[in-house]
């Protein structure tokens, strides 16, 4: 892996963290943020590792998602019900799937920069 990959990886972290920053200010919002994470007992980390991922294999809201209630879970045991812990850990993880997925394609394609070629191939399939 080449130094300027892994610049132009981490400043992708930086800007992408820079852009989804502000959301640290609000709070949960009263779409599904209250239903899953605040009203939702299977979202508390009481008990210990055995009893979040027991509570975590239970259905929430018509849905089976144990990853997602285990990681509210795990965010509830350090953030408690503080909606900046939450977004934080958010912005966290937007920030590094983008640097990832930069890493990612930049090595298959053995490109940093994108290729002409493709931007042209793009627009004939897409009409422009």
């Amino acid at each position: 892996m080449s130094a300027p990959r892994i610049a132009l990886s981490l400043l992708l972290f930086v800007a992408v963290a820079g852009v989804y920053s502000p959301s640290l200010r609000h709070e949960f919002v009263h779409y599904d943020d209250y239903a899953y994470i605040v009203d939702n007992p299977r979202t508390r980390s009481e008990g210990g590792p055995g009893a979040w991922l027991a509570r975590a294999m239970e259905p929430a809201l018509a849905n089976w998602n144990p990853l997602t209630t285990f990681s509210f879970q795990l965010e509830h045991a350090a953030h408690g019900l503080s909606s900046s812990g939450v977004h934080a850990t958010n912005v966290a993880l937007h920030a590094l799937a983008s640097s990832l997925l930069f890493l990612a394609l930049s090595s298959l394609t053995a490109s940093t920069w994108p290729d002409r070629s493709i931007n042209f191939r793009v627009n004939v399939f897409e009409g422009f």
